[in-house]
């Protein structure tokens, strides 16, 4: 714990660096898995069109 302070107050710059970069990071892959969301909804959306496409063409 005493080593933790320390560090917190002799090299502040070098904590809010990192403390600010692992908030940039969690915010990217927060951003990136979004995408993926996004994107997996859209492909089940068009499997589902392309289905009922199909499934009509086949009932005429």
């Amino acid at each position: 714990m005493t080593s933790f302070l320390l560090t917190v107050l002799v090299c502040p710059t070098v904590h809010i660096r990192y403390g600010q970069t692992l908030k940039y990071v969690v915010k990217e892959e927060a951003g990136e898995l979004k995408l993926q969301n996004k994107t997996q909804k859209e492909d089940i959306h068009r499997r589902k069109m392309i289905n009922r496409a199909v499934s009509s063409i086949r009932s005429y």
